[in-house]
């Protein structure tokens, strides 16, 4: 229980932000299609083994976002804002594109340079001291 709650906290920079939901948007379509193979050959649950599966990405993709508004100095609340039209948008750039703080906040060291892509999308990871 203690890695499910760790796994929101602390900062992700930029280019693991965008690495790692290009992990998870390219990681989750496969293993629905293969899972609906193998589970389903006729296809006729494919709809819930999908819901299921992007339940579940859903927590690691928000991690993400929660991690990377943590590294812009701002609330982890802020990443419900994504539900609203055209407001998802700006916030979508914020993430994407604003630079994260240089120095330690609230939320944690600076995310370090040195760390595997795996240990940084999986909070796994250990933060500079600055």
């Amino acid at each position: 229980m203690e890695h499910i709650i760790k796994f929101w906290d602390g900062r992700i920079g930029r280019k693991d932000y965008v690495l790692g939901l290009l992990f998870y948007y390219s990681l989750a379509p496969a293993i629905v299609i293969l899972l609906s193979l193998l589970l389903s050959p006729d296809g006729s649950s494919f709809d819930l083994i999908a819901y299921v599966i992007g339940a579940f990405f859903a927590v690691f993709i928000f991690s993400l976002h929660v991690r990377r508004s943590h590294d812009l100095g701002k609330s982890g609340n802020m990443v419900l804002l994504l539900f609203i039209p055209i407001v998802n948008l700006i916030i979508t750039i914020r993430l994407l594109f604003y630079k994260g703080q240089e120095s330690a906040n609230q939320y944690g060291n600076v995310p370090a340079k040195d760390i595997k892509f795996f240990d940084t999308i999986f909070n796994r990871a250990k933060a500079e001291s600055k």
